[in-house]
């Protein structure tokens, strides 16, 4: 688990908004997906974030007045819904966002994004590839999903990662899971098999901790190649 990836549980369909869309557009779609806040884009990378509370706190600003109306005119006109419905015409998603975003690469460990998030005291972070281009967001429910995950489907999952190494390599491993944690005991041939069936039960998304209770026949990382002899014909015919 401590080695799973933020690329093995973000979301890769992501709302994305382009710096140029209207308020009113953004409103809309977060509306329509359920969600409170996504990542403004720009050439495929991320130069802000726009969130409810961004476009309540736009759309909350007083409207201007215009101080030729005289008090009569004001009580007889709805002037604040005029000057409402130009400012949402003409205010963008740049005017709103937040644009000094705390981004996440693909290949940071969900711990770091857990540590991240919570330092942060944010619900999401945009997440990047290599070349800084977006693809996709973790968030804290993902997180939390992944680590909420039932003991028998842990187990099934860890027996099935496993099983990679040879149904007649593993065949003498017995796997317990218990409130996250994995218990692997039994005996298999050597320790790199060993090594490698703790590693593979380690990355099974919901395995908190893996408790190593295995035994190997045989320790080959311990042995010794003999070195070959050098070709003396190569040598007689340089001579």
């Amino acid at each position: 688990m401590r080695d799973m990836r933020v690329k093995d549980v973000m979301t890769h369909l992501v709302v994305t908004f382009q710096p140029s869309d209207s308020v009113h557009e953004a409103a809309r779609r977060l509306a329509q997906n359920h969600i409170s806040g996504a990542p403004v884009v720009a050439k495929g990378k991320v130069v802000g974030i726009v969130t409810e509370y961004d476009i309540v706190r736009a759309l909350a600003r007083p409207a201007p007045v215009d101080r030729k109306l005289s008090f009569l005119d004001l009580l007889t006109q709805d002037v604040h819904k005029a000057s409402e419905d130009e400012e949402q015409r003409g205010l963008r998603v740049e005017d709103i966002m937040t644009r000094h975003v705390t981004v996440i690469s693909d290949e940071a460990t969900i711990w770091e994004a857990a540590t991240s998030i919570e330092r942060r005291g944010v619900k999401r972070l945009p997440v990047v590839d290599a070349h800084g281009h977006l693809c996709g967001v973790v968030s804290r429910a993902d997180l939390v999903r992944v680590m909420g995950r039932s003991d028998p489907v842990i187990r099934s999952e860890v027996l099935e990662s496993i099983a990679a190494l040879g149904r007649d390599t593993i065949g003498g491993v017995a796997v317990k899971c218990l409130k996250g944690t994995v218990t692997l005991s039994g005996r298999v041939d050597r320790k790199t098999t060993h090594e490698i069936a703790a590693k593979l039960a380690a990355h099974v998304p919901g395995v908190l901790k893996v408790q190593d209770r295995l035994e190997h026949e045989w320790d080959d990382t311990k042995m010794k190649f003999p070195t070959p002899a050098p070709d003396r014909r190569h040598w007689a015919s340089r001579s």
